[in-house]
C-alpha cells in the first residue's frame, strides 16, 4: 500500500511532471543540460531523468549506440551529470536522478545487485525484450514471427515484472502494440492488460502514461486511453512521461493527458522522490 506525501494541494499547471526522459548517454539525441533547459521552457514542476541501465551483454539492439557496452560506458558520466544537475538546481524544476531497467526474467538477480549500488530517486520497470530480442525496434524484424506468441510472451514478463519489486512504477505497458499496424495479432490480447491491471491495483503499484508513442508507428498513448479509463476506475496512481529522446519532445502532449484524466476521475498524480511517492492535486 501506497502512502502519499502531499504537495500542497495547490493546483500546478497542466504540464507539471515529466519523469521519463532519455538523453545522449543512452538512446536519446541531447545532453541532460539541454533536456532540462526545454524542460524549464515548457513549464514543467518535476523533470525526472530515466535513462536506460546498462543491460548484460548479449542484451542488444541491432545499433551500435545502444547496445550493453555503449550504455554501460556512459552510464557513470549520466550519473554524475544528473546529479551535479541536480544539485545546482533551484528546484524550478525539481530534477530527480532516475533510471529504467530493462526486466529480463533471468537476469533479476543481477540487476537487483547493480541497482542497489545508486540512490535513485525512482526506477522505472519496463519490458523491451522477449528474450534477447528487442521487440520495439524495427518491424521489420517481425516478419514470419508468430505474433500472438510475441504479445503472450510480453505479458507472461510483465507478470514476472509486478512480482519483482525491483521498481518504482510501469513504464509503458502495453509498448507491445507498438508495429500493430504492420504484424496485428490474430487474437484480441486486451484481457491481458486488463488482467495486468488488476494485479498492478492488487499489488498497489503506480502506472505511467506515456505520450511516447503518440510519435511511434502506433500513434497512441501507452498505455492506451481505454486502458488508462480502467486504471482510474481500479484506483491505481498515474504519473507522467513523454519518453523524450530529444529536446523537442520534453512535456509533449501531456497537458492534454492530464485534462483527460481529470476527465475520466482522477485528481492527482505522482512522481517518486527517494523510492517515496509524492502525490500531486491536478
Amino acid at each position: 500500500m501506497l502512502i502519499y506525501q502531499c504537495v500542497g494541494y495547490k493546483a500546478f499547471e497542466a504540464k507539471m511532471i515529466d519523469v521519463h526522459v532519455h538523453t545522449k548517454f543512452g538512446d536519446g539525441k541531447d545532453a541532460p543540460a539541454d533536456m532540462l533547459r526545454a524542460a524549464k521552457g515548457a513549464g514543467i514542476k518535476v523533470f525526472g531523468f530515466s535513462e536506460h541501465f546498462p543491460r548484460p551483454p548479449g542484451y542488444d539492439y541491432p545499433t551500435e549506440d545502444f547496445n550493453h557496452e555503449a550504455l554501460a560506458s556512459g552510464w557513470f558520466d549520466y550519473a554524475s551529470e544528473v546529479n551535479r544537475l541536480k544539485a545546482s538546481s533551484d528546484d524550478t524544476p525539481k530534477v530527480l536522478f532516475g533510471t529504467e531497467i530493462d526486466y529480463l526474467p533471468d537476469e533479476e538477480a543481477t540487476l537487483r545487485a547493480e541497482l542497489s549500488a545508486f540512490n535513485f530517486d525512482f526506477i522505472i520497470g519496463s519490458v523491451h525484450m522477449i528474450g534477447k530480442w528487442g521487440f520495439d525496434y524495427n518491424q521489420k524484424e517481425w516478419k514470419g514471427k508468430d505474433v500472438d506468441a510475441i504479445y503472450d510472451a510480453y505479458w507472461e514478463n510483465m507478470f514476472k515484472m509486478v512480482g519483482s519489486s525491483l521498481f518504482d512504477f510501469v513504464g509503458h505497458l502495453d509498448i507491445i502494440k507498438v508495429f500493430r499496424d504492420f504484424h496485428p495479432p490474430k487474437r484480441d490480447h486486451t484481457d491481458s492488460a486488463r488482467d495486468f491491471l488488476r494485479e498492478v491495483a492488487k499489488r498497489g503499484l503506480v502506472i505511467e502514461i506515456n505520450s511516447g508513442g503518440l510519435r511511434k508507428a502506433v500513434k497512441e498513448l501507452t498505455p492506451s486511453a481505454g486502458l488508462i479509463k480502467e486504471a482510474v476506475d481500479l484506483k491505481i496512481p498515474l504519473t507522467l512521461g513523454s519518453d523524450a529522446h530529444r529536446v523537442q519532445d520534453v512535456g509533449h502532449y501531456l497537458s492534454e493527458v492530464v485534462e483527460m484524466i481529470k476527465g475520466f476521475g482522477a485528481r492527482e498524480v505522482v512522481y517518486f522522490e527517494k523510492r517515496e511517492p509524492v502525490a500531486v492535486r491536478i
